[in-house]
């Protein structure tokens, strides 16, 4: 995973008191996740699970090809037009789903 500018401890620690805090207010499952530039695969970072309602269960370190979520779809959305063109050009859009790109 391409991580040499992010220590990704470091980032989890961070967001650790925010992803508790939407986790206790909206009674929802919360998720970090990268883009790992290199591969075009999203990877969860660090999870805060609800378990009320339906719960959505996200492992650590769990890899997921960008065009099937919305997390990395936000993310190619917010990076300069080059570098996302550049990553989309390597991803294989394989269907998962009838919804999938």
């Amino acid at each position: 995973m391409e991580s040499k500018n992010i220590d990704l401890r470091l980032l989890e620690e961070r967001a650790l008191p925010a992803m508790k805090s939407l986790r206790n207010r909206l009674k929802q499952s919360v998720a970090l996740v990268i883009l790992d530039k290199a591969t075009g695969n999203g990877v969860t970072v660090a999870k805060e699970e609800h378990t009320s309602g339906v719960a959505v269960r996200f492992e650590v370190n769990f890899q997921f090809p960008a065009h099937v979520a919305a997390p990395t779809k936000a993310i190619l959305a917010a990076m300069p037009e080059s570098e996302t063109i550049e990553i989309v050009d390597r991803i294989d859009f394989r269907k998962f789903t009838d919804n999938s790109i």
